[in-house]
């Protein structure tokens, strides 16, 4: 994204998408000491059972030091946390290679929701979005019906979402995996945050 975008006005924000914790961090002390813009914002996969990036100790700190808000995407892991094991569309990289993992994990996600009378969905759009460190969540709804359930589980971050952060903390089974992977030796410059 070149700087011009948000110092014109045409952008009010920039951010990373999936970028390791490290790269963010250069890339917002690069743009305080130049006088840029700095990042705002990092997409990254956050979910019930993909908790480890954003709640480890390495976005922690970056998200600390620099402020900035992270977009959570793929937090129904492309339908399967809702129970459709089999999803027939195309959905994000399996990162770490753990998807047969997570949808074994699937029974204990509905047991945890079924204990707050609540879908797998719901109680999965509720751990994302009950993180104070997240401004917005990505999802996708082919029906109305599917948005309505996310909207319930957003009254449910705000209703218990202790509860649902507390029942959450033993289903992840990611082990802080990234994509894409970055090489250290690339240098920082104003072609490389543009």
């Amino acid at each position: 994204m070149p700087p011009e975008l948000v110092t014109s006005g045409r952008a009010r924000v920039w951010g990373g998408l999936n970028w390791r914790p490290e790269l963010i961090l250069r890339a917002h002390e690069y743009c305080t000491a130049e006088g840029l813009p700095t990042p705002e914002v990092v997409q990254l996969k956050y979910s019930v059972v993909r908790q480890n990036v954003v709640d480890g100790p390495d976005y922690q700190r970056v998200l600390a030091q620099t402020g900035m808000s992270v977009h959570a995407s793929d937090s129904l892991e492309g339908g399967i946390l809702t129970g459709n094991l089999s999803p027939s569309r195309h959905i994000g990289l399996d990162i770490g290679g753990i998807r047969e993992d997570i949808k074994a994990r699937v029974p204990a996600i509905e047991e945890a929701a079924a204990s707050l009378g609540v879908t797998a969905a719901e109680f999965s759009i509720a751990f994302a979005v009950s993180n104070p460190q997240v401004c917005s969540l990505l999802f996708g709804a082919t029906r109305p019906e599917q948005i309505d359930s996310n909207l319930r589980g957003l009254e449910l971050a705000q209703t218990r979402g202790d509860e649902v952060r507390a029942l959450a903390r033993a289903l992840g089974v990611d082990k802080h995996e990234i994509d894409p992977p970055y090489r250290h030796d690339v240098p920082l410059t104003a072609d490389f945050v543009a």
